[in-house]
This record gives structure tokens, sequence and C-alpha cells, in this order.
């Protein structure tokens, strides 16, 4: 009777503990030479650097959870200031650092990239985040610093309800050429909340600069870089007047105050 009676609490133990391994995130660090899917809470527990030159580095391979980078570094294989290390176009491949999926089909939604940490010198674009038609997007992007890559430091191609709050993007878009993205690049996206993001230096190289928002028809929030330009060029605020449905405050700095 003993042993009968106390087999169910051994059950139960036995259920709770497998599911605390289960829910345990997963470790991140050194060297990824392939894309590493995360289908849990996952974080970075040292530095990061990826030598793939066609794929992402990190992509989440399940929706509703987050990746925490913990004050390290991701790094890509790109050198911008070498402008044959990045793709010549922003098109395919997805050589991004960060993306929560290669397509519309295959975006996770509700998935969260929460820092600090940097994601820097990727062949394409540093975050890339995508929606589907239809399915509320959900995503978070929080303290993260996007610095020296080819494209956007952050790219979102059909975001809606999602928080984009204080990222810091420098130098990035360096091969954008006459393409109007670098900074945040925000396409077809709506119903966002982005807050208190920092840009500086992002755009084609010029001799010196200063940060100019740039739109198109399509409702792109874009970034680049003015020429000619002063030192003392004033700073620009960040206005919600060409897409009124997504909320932008205080997300500029002159680039020589960053």
């Amino acid at each position: 009777m003993t042993s009968v009676r106390f087999a169910p609490v051994a059950f139960v133990l036995m259920c709770v503990l497998a599911c605390a391994t289960d829910a345990k995130a997963e470790d991140i660090s050194g060297v990824l030479s392939v894309t590493k899917v995360i289908f849990e809470d996952s974080q970075l527990v040292g530095d990061v650097t990826c030598t793939m030159t066609t794929t992402p580095c990190v992509q989440f391979g399940a929706s509703n959870i987050a990746l925490r980078l913990n004050g390290h570094i991701i790094t890509g294989p790109a050198n911008p200031d070498d402008s044959t290390s990045c793709q010549p176009t922003s098109g395919p491949p997805l050589a991004d650092g960060i993306s929560n999926g290669t397509s519309a089909a295959t975006s996770q939604p509700g998935v969260q990239i929460i820092g600090p940490g940097m994601v820097q010198k990727f062949r394409r674009h540093g975050i890339l985040i995508f929606g589907a038609a239809g399915v509320s997007t959900n995503v978070t992007v929080k303290d993260v610093t996007s610095n020296h890559n080819c494209f956007s430091g952050l790219l979102t191609n059909g975001m809606t309800d999602s928080l984009i709050e204080n990222i810091v993007s420098v130098r990035n878009a360096a091969n954008s050429g006459g393409a109007p993205c670098g900074g945040n690049c925000l396409v077809s996206s709506n119903n966002n909340h982005i807050v208190n993001n920092l840009f500086g230096g992002n755009g084609s190289p010029c001799p010196i600069s200063s940060v100019q928002r740039t739109s198109s028809s399509r409702g792109r929030l874009n970034w680049r870089l003015r020429w000619p330009a002063t030192r003392e060029a004033a700073p620009v605020r960040m206005s919600s007047a060409s897409t009124p449905a997504t909320a932008m405050t205080r997300t500029v700095r002159s680039a020589r105050k960053v």
C-alpha cells in the first residue's frame, strides 16, 4: 500500500523536474559556422562570432520565446569599410545577424530580442524582422546596439503591433549606395511603437555627415547621410507624420553626438 500511495507523488516530482529542464534557457557563445536556430528561451553567455556568409547567424525557430544578449556582442564576417566583404545589394541571400524567420511564411511572432548587447559587421542587416499578413507580429527588440552592418541596422518587413525601444544605430548601411535605408528601415510596417532610438553615421560613406530623415510612398522610415553638412547640424527629431499608425518619439540625435 505504501508503494501505491507514493507512486503518484514520485510521478509528479518526475514531471516537475522534466518540465524544469525543458524550460531552461539555451546558452550560446563562441564561433558559429552554421545558423543557430533557437526553439526555446536562449541567452548569450559570451561573445559570438559568426562565419556564415549566406544565412542568418541566429534565427528564431519558435514563437513567443526570447533571446537575451546579456551585454555580449554578435559579430559577423563582414568588414563594411571594404565593400567587397558586403553583399552587393540588400536582396538575398539572407546574411543577417538575428532574424525571426527568412520570410513571412516562416516568421515567428511574439519573439523578443533583449539587450544590452551589440550586433555588428554582418553582410546584410544587423536584425531582420518579418511579419505575416493577418498575424500580429508582436515582436520586442529592446536595448540593442546595431553597429557597422553593411545595410540596415534593423529592417522590418510587414511588422505589426511591435515594440522597438532603446536601439542605438551607428555606422550602418555603408554599402547601401542610393538606397534610402540605414538605421531603422520599416517596410510596410504598421501599428508599432518605436521609442528612444538613437541614430548616427548611418548611410553610404561621405566625408562629413548629419542625419536626415527620408521617406517613400511605401511607408518606410529611412535614414541616410546628408551632404554637404556642417559640424553644427541641428538634431533631427523623428516624426510620425508620414506614418500615422506608428508612434515615434525621441529617436534621433546629431551624428556627432552619438
